[in-house]
Order: C-alpha cells, then structure tokens, then sequence
C-alpha cells in the first residue's frame, strides 16, 4: 500500500525517457534517447495567500497552528500583489471594529480576482457581517456570487448538511480529517452571521433547525469559493473549544477544498516562462483521474512530467482527449515528459493509473514548467 500523505523532502533521481508534444495536442513522438534528472519536492503542492487584516493577529496566528504555509500580505501590499502566482486566497473573518481597508482592497482588485477564480483560483472568505458594527454596505461584495448576509447572529449549534461533501470528508494534503455537527458545534458562538441570500451555492452546513447557511461551497467557472459565518481563525488561537480539532480541521478542509484537491481537479494559469506547478495526488482505484486545466495567456512552451511516487512498478499514464482514452504511459521507474510550444488558450488533460500491482492508494508527482514561447 502507497503512503497517502504527501513526502516531504524527498529526492528522486530516476531515467527520463523524453517526448515531444506538438502543437495544442498532446500527440508523443518518443525518442531513444535517455537523461537522469533529480526532482525534489518539500513543499504544499499549491501555494496559499492571506490577506492580513490589520488588527487581527489570529488570522496568521490560526494558520501557523494548523500548520498550514501562506505567504501574508497587508491591505497595502495586497494592491500590487500578483495575484496569479497563487492558488488560493485566505480572508479571515472581519469582526466588528475591523479595519476596513482589507475589505477596500479587495473590492479594487474584485474585477482581476473574478476572471482568477473563472480559470481556477480558491477563495476561502469566513465571517463577515452587515451593520453598524460590521462591514459597511455588502460585506461579500467583492466576490463574482451573490451572497448576502445580516448583522451579528451568533449561535452554536451548526448541522452538516452535506455528510458527503469534501469539505466535510477531508482527506487533503493539509491533513485535515472529517468533520461533523459535534467538531462545528459548541464554539461558544460557533458563527456569527448566517448567509441567506445566494445564488449558485451548495449549503454545506446551517444553523440546527434552520435552512440558514453557515458554510458555503461555491464552484465558479473552474475555480471553488467558500464562504462562512464562523470564525476558525479565532477558535483555534482562543477561548471555546478546548480541543481544537474542529477549528483547525475546518481551516485545513476549506482550504484544501478551494485549491481542487479535494475535487482531483487542478486548474492553472500560466501568464509568463519561469512559472511552473508542482502537484503530489493520491488516486483509489484505476478508474480516478486527476483532471488538469491549464490556460495560457501567451505562447509558451511547456514540460510536463508525470512520475509514480514509490517505483513499485506501477503504470502511470496520461489520458486525453478524454479521460477514459490513453495517450502514453510508463512503468516505474520510467516516467513521462513531455515538452511543446503551447499558444495562448485553454488545454485539459488527465492522469491515472493503467496498473498498480503495488496497490492503492497510490501516490504520484507531476511537474509542469513554463519556459520562453
């Protein structure tokens, strides 16, 4: 059986059989010839930033505990910030008396970060609130969605609406496990406003008794939104529960959730050479693929690499044009590699398993690189 957690500073030096994809296909034209390349990886395969409100200091504080890497950014440097080089965005909640202008700079970037989340981006946004001592005006203006939300409403019992839900399974690279009404509940305000007006949402969890959401997940185009009326952030620094399981959890699951993991879907935009992605998947069975979607917004040329994780002796290939139709495969310790000049557009393939006599789950890496056009 494969590890299901992600290897951390693990080096690889394997034989890198080369191909070449054409032009907008993934057609391989293999060659002879053979290289030795060692690939490292140690990192979260997918790359989070936090905007820092001013004044709340358990915003970062909540992700360092979880253990959870960001890069923080202020209202300020959130102006000038390229976006792009990230795939998700973490917005803590925004209590009363918070300093608005982490809510300004979102709203003036609304419009880029719209487009973002279209081609794959995450959003995680929790408690905002309406009201004198809230947000002034829509406190969840600055996303593509319409959600609207009350003043302060706080409660503490939360049902899980969605047993079945990602958000709710777990199981993503952070580690998060499963969530249910008992981890969410007994915060000693485990929300503090609920969102009533929305549109194309599923509610993940409400208020007990009532239809009203306290988490939200949202899909946009290719990417994934998800909005809350609690407050993890605070929870896991002080006060209720005890044992922060529930906050901590929730952190890691949305997260995980608004990057594509949880999905085994993986959208990305490359705007320039220099840029690359770097993903670590677990699959279950030889029907799971991983699905990617890359857009390219200028000619490009792209490597991709695919290589089973453990050198069992596994099969790992590339599907397309659709997910059931195999393109090239490689046993381990062989892996795939591919490189082409891609122009500017929007290209989908998918990764799975052809055998696996080591067993599932079984784990694998893949590299995708942006050198000149």
């Amino acid at each position: 059986m494969k590890p299901k957690a992600i290897t951390t500073q693990r080096t690889l030096t394997i034989a890198l059989i080369v191909g070449m994809l054409m032009l907008s296909t993934f057609t391989f034209s293999a060659t002879a010839s053979e290289n030795a390349l060692s690939l490292s990886s140690n990192s979260l395969p997918y790359s989070i930033l936090a905007l820092d409100v001013p004044g709340i200091t358990e915003d970062t504080q909540a992700l360092d505990s979880a253990g959870i890497p960001y890069t923080a950014v202020t209202p300020a440097q959130f102006a000038t910030v390229t976006l792009s080089k990230y795939d998700v965005l973490f917005v803590s909640w925004l209590p009363s008396g918070a300093d608005p202008s982490a809510f300004n700079a979102l709203i003036a970037r609304k419009t880029e970060m719209a487009t973002l989340i279209s081609q794959g981006w995450g959003v995680v946004a929790n408690s905002e609130w309406s009201g004198s001592t809230g947000v002034p005006g829509t406190p969840y203006g600055w996303l593509p969605v319409t959600i609207t939300t009350g003043g302060l409403d706080t409660g503490d019992a939360v049902h899980v609406t969605k047993t079945t839900h990602p958000i709710i399974t777990g199981g993503g690279p952070l580690g998060g496990g499963a969530l249910n009404d008992t981890l969410l509940s007994s915060w000693a305000a485990s929300f503090h406003n609920l969102l009533t007006g929305y549109t194309t949402c599923q509610d993940i969890a409400v208020k007990s008794g009532t239809t009203n959401a306290v988490i939200l997940a949202i899909t946009y185009g290719s990417g994934r939104i998800v909005v809350t009326g609690m407050d993890p952030e605070w929870h896991t620094i002080y006060g209720s529960p005890a044992d922060k399981t529930g906050p901590k959890t929730m952190l890691k699951n949305t997260i995980d959730w608004a990057s594509g993991y949880l999905e085994h879907l993986f959208p990305f935009t490359f705007t320039g050479e220099g840029q690359y992605k770097y993903y670590y998947s677990n699959l279950g069975s030889l029907a799971d693929r991983d699905k990617f979607v890359m857009t390219t917004t200028v000619k490009l040329t792209i490597t991709v690499i695919v290589a089973d994780c453990c050198i069992m002796g596994d099969t790992i290939g590339i599907f397309y044009p659709t997910s059931t139709t195999l393109l090239m495969s490689k046993t381990s310790p062989g892996i795939i590699v591919g490189t082409a000049t891609f122009a500017a557009g929007t290209y989908t393939w998918w990764v799975g398993y052809v055998a696996c006599p080591g067993g599932f789950p079984a784990g694998y890496w893949t590299w995708i690189i942006a050198t000149h056009g």
